[in-house]
């Protein structure tokens, strides 16, 4: 399984496009392996100016330990910008209405 991400959903059925549910796997040949880590990306209107936030949801409780993750389970922009940019591409794939 590879990079998922949809948009939460609003209390009316409608997606929030600002607020993104992940899951991301661990690279099969790291400590983390086979892991398949949730996390939540929320963007603000100042997007793409600014990165979305990234955070990861805890694990039986705990923090997922990673360096790449603070103590209150962010994570750095960098983070947050490249699951942007892989929302991009995947959404530059896919037909648009008028092409479809």
């Amino acid at each position: 399984m590879g990079f998922v991400a949809k948009p939460s959903e609003n209390a009316d059925g409608t997606n929030n496009m600002l607020v993104w549910r992940l899951k991301i796997p661990a690279k099969a040949s790291s400590i983390w392996a086979p892991g398949l880590f949730s996390a939540t990306m929320t963007f603000t209107s100042e997007y793409p100016a600014r990165p979305p936030r990234v955070t990861f949801d805890r694990i039986g409780g705990e923090l997922l330990f990673h360096p790449n993750v603070y103590d209150d389970g962010g994570a750095p922009c960098c983070v947050g910008a490249t699951a942007a940019r892989r929302l991009q591409r995947r959404f530059r794939r896919l037909p648009t209405q008028a092409s479809a």
